[in-house]
């Protein structure tokens, strides 16, 4: 009996053990969704307010509002306009589980001499992140891991929303060509890349790995584009996360107050279609 309890105890503290290894290792693995203070001047829109057209009524889910995000893994359009969905959901909520991911192409065309030494664009994976909000329901669906690849099965209504809305009339692309992301809010979508990628003029220091890479692109956000080397692609993240905030909160009656009740918010309402 003696020899039992001993072995039980040992298992005991073998199993704690693991747990706690585990535990510490989720937690260094985590990322942080803070991306710095929201900008507090008023976009400069050069094609409508980022494209961003009337798309029939605003979808929720109870009282909650719809975001849907429909994208790849392999453009870059997709990587880099996440950080500014991110940024901008965290307005109205909370995210766990995010994780460092990249393309599963590398940031410059192929037909590019140091193809083979470039990066892969930076971006968050979120595999396995959760969202909680009261005022917004995240929906994201990867829908191609590499180009001319398999896509994604969708549930039916979400399939006949990409169908819908990813080939809205553009003047510079063909209606038939989808162009990723494709993103559906508050009775508004929009398709395309809207930040360009700063990785071609990036410090090779910063590029020499993934992880360095992924650390410069939070801390150049976060620090909101002091830099004015970096400018030509920061303003973007920071203003299409604005943008998203607007297209939430005119769809859910300005709430929460904290997000939405501030003036480059209100400016940004005042500009949708």
């Amino acid at each position: 009996m003696r020899h039992m309890n001993r072995l039980l105890l040992v298992v005991s503290a073998l199993v704690l053990l693991g747990a706690l290894t585990a535990c510490g290792s989720s937690h260094a693995a985590a990322i942080s969704a803070n991306l710095g203070p929201m900008p507090t001047d008023v976009p400069e829109f050069s094609n409508g307010v980022f494209g961003f057209q009337r798309a029939g009524p605003v979808l929720r889910q109870g009282s909650r509002v719809e975001f849907f995000v429909f994208d790849t893994q392999w453009d870059a359009g997709s990587a880099l306009d996440r950080w500014a969905e991110i940024k901008a959901l965290s307005q109205f909520g909370t995210w766990k589980g995010l994780a460092e991911g990249q393309t599963t192409v590398r940031a410059l065309p192929t037909t590019t001499p140091n193809y083979a030494q470039a990066p892969f664009t930076p971006t968050f994976d979120l595999s396995h992140a959760t969202y909680s909000s009261r005022y917004v329901s995240f929906i994201h669906h990867v829908v191609q891991s590499k180009p001319n690849g398999p896509t994604t099965r969708l549930p039916p209504a979400q399939e006949v929303l990409l169908t819908r809305y990813g080939h809205l009339p553009e003047t510079l692309y063909p209606e038939n060509q989808t162009l990723w992301p494709v993103i559906l809010a508050g009775g508004y979508a929009m398709h395309g890349q809207i930040v360009t990628s700063p990785i071609p003029m990036a410090d090779p220091r910063i590029t020499s790995s993934q992880s360095k890479l992924f650390a410069w692109f939070q801390r150049e956000i976060t620090r909101g584009g002091k830099d004015p080397e970096q400018e030509y692609w920061l303003t973007p993240v920071n203003d299409f996360a604005s943008t998203i905030v607007a297209v939430i909160c005119h769809a859910d009656g300005g709430k929460p107050t904290g997000a939405c009740n501030r003036s480059v918010i209100h400016a940004i309402e005042h500009r949708l279609p």
